[in-house]
């Protein structure tokens, strides 16, 4: 028993030292079992000493009631703690086991990731140029005199032409729609060949074909070939309006121009989408180009 507790300090100090090692390192549960052994062997360790002390002077030592005591305080404390986990989960309730927290949604960065030499910032720098200016020319912040402008006036032209239809007048402007709908639908081709044509902005910049289609993004042509989808569809409905108001039956004007409402959603969902599709692509153009010059 001397030598136990002669060992006592020494063994505490290196059992805590290598718990500290196996909590960073390998198993935190083995960590906690060395350190409760570590305390438990220098608690004996320090009363064993006192016990003989006392003795050799002739005092009472350590007796059996003390480790009951002891023992039963320890006791009384998990017992303690116990009782105060149950009732805490009782004031809870019984909840559902936890799920995993699902993983952050990864979000595509639009800052330049790869390093551009100075003549490619500059040429992307020029891209990104003439991107914006045909966004914008095009209705990208709401204004322009392009194709959401095009399409914006003949949509509300048609809106009044309707109007007299469902009024029995015997003339609505169909020579107006025509030619407001040819016009919007010219403001798209030439939106297409400013992007794809021959001398377009895709050809230009071939060589930065991947920041291309980051900016401007790889559906761009289906959304240009929405629109004009949408427009031959209503101008079918333009056709039959004016063969109805040739043959001078206002009611049967009114039908057709009623009928077209489903051909006027279309077309203008599809201006929608292509507004709002140009406006998400001038803010990825803004901020592509603010990494740039970072």
């Amino acid at each position: 028993m001397e030598k136990f507790a002669e060992f006592g300090p020494p063994a505490f100090f290196y059992l805590l030292a290598l718990a500290a090692q196996l909590s960073g390192y390998t198993s935190p549960g083995a960590a906690i079992i060395l350190t409760a052994l570590g305390s438990a062997w220098l608690t004996v360790s320090l009363l064993y000493r006192w016990h003989v002390a006392r003795v050799r002077a002739g005092k009472s030592g350590v007796e059996p009631t003390y480790l009951i005591l002891i023992g039963t305080a320890g006791a009384a404390l998990f017992v303690s703690v116990a009782l105060g986990g149950v009732v805490w989960q009782w004031q809870r309730g019984i909840s559902p086991p936890s799920t995993p927290a699902a993983a952050p949604a990864v979000t595509q960065t639009l800052a330049p990731t790869k390093f551009y030499s100075r003549n490619d910032k500059e040429s992307l720098s020029d891209l990104c140029g003439a991107l914006r200016e045909l966004l914008i020319r095009n209705g990208g912040d709401g204004g322009g005199d392009g194709v959401y402008a095009k399409m914006a006036e003949l949509g509300n032209y048609w809106n009044v032409q309707r109007g007299y239809a469902n009024n029995l007048r015997d003339h609505v402007d169909i020579d107006g729609l025509k030619e407001k709908r040819i016009s919007a639908l010219d403001s798209t081709t030439s939106m297409y060949n400013f992007v794809y044509g021959q001398n377009g902005i895709a050809i230009t910049y071939a060589g930065y074909s991947d920041e291309f289609r980051l900016l401007i993004d790889d559906n761009n042509r289906r959304r240009i070939s929405t629109l004009q989808t949408a427009l031959n569809e209503f101008g079918e409905s333009i056709v039959a309006m004016e063969r109805a108001q040739a043959h001078g039956d206002p009611m049967l004007l009114a039908q057709i121009a009623n009928s077209a409402i489903p051909a006027r959603r279309d077309f203008q969902e599809a201006l929608t989408t292509f507004q709002k599709w140009e406006f998400d692509a001038v803010q990825r153009i803004k901020e592509f180009r603010t990494g740039l010059d970072q």
